[in-house]
C-alpha cells in the first residue's frame, strides 16, 4: 500500500491550495497528524490528533537552530495524545517491535546518530537551550 503520512506541516501555507490538494489526490491514501485542523489536516483520509506544546515532553529545535526543551505543563485534551506515543501505537497496530521509550531517551539515540546534535543532552540543553554544532 502506498500512503503520505504528515506530520503538524500545513503545505498549504508553502505552497499553493489547488496545487497541494491535487497533489495529494494523486496518493492513494494520506494521514494527517497534528495539532491543528488546516486546510492540508482536512485533505487526509485520517486525522491523528496530537498533542500541543504544553501537553507533552521533549524538544524542539528552533529556525535559529537552538534546540530547547519543552516539557508538559498539562494532559492533552480531548483524544490528543503526544507524537511519540502516536508513533508507539502505529508501530504496534503494524506488527512492529519498538521498544517503549521516553523523550529523553529518544534525544539521545538522535545525538548518538545525527552529527548535528553530537553530544547533546537534556543535561546539556538545560534552561536555556543549546544550539545545533
Amino acid at each position: 500500500m502506498q500512503f503520505l503520512y504528515i506530520c503538524h506541516h500545513d503545505l498549504t501555507r508553502g505552497f499553493d491550495a489547488v496545487r497541494v490538494k491535487r497533489a495529494l489526490n494523486r496518493v492513494p491514501f494520506v494521514v494527517f497528524q497534528g495539532s491543528w485542523d488546516h486546510a492540508t489536516a482536512s485533505l487526509g483520509e485520517v486525522q491523528l490528533p496530537a498533542a500541543v506544546y504544553a501537553e507533552k515532553d521533549g524538544t524542539f529545535t528552533n529556525v535559529q537552530g537552538r534546540v530547547q526543551r519543552i516539557r508538559r505543563a498539562l494532559a492533552p485534551l480531548g483524544e490528543s495524545l503526544p507524537d511519540l506515543e502516536i508513533l508507539a501505537r502505529l508501530a504496534r497496530e503494524a506488527g512492529l517491535c519498538l521498544l517503549e521509550a521516553q523523550p529523553a531517551e529518544v534525544f539521545l539515540e538522535l545525538a548518538k546518530n545525527v552529527p548535528a546534535f553530537a553530544g547533546m543532552s537534556y543535561e546539556s540543553i538545560g534552561q536555556s537551550g543549546q544550539q545545533l554544532g
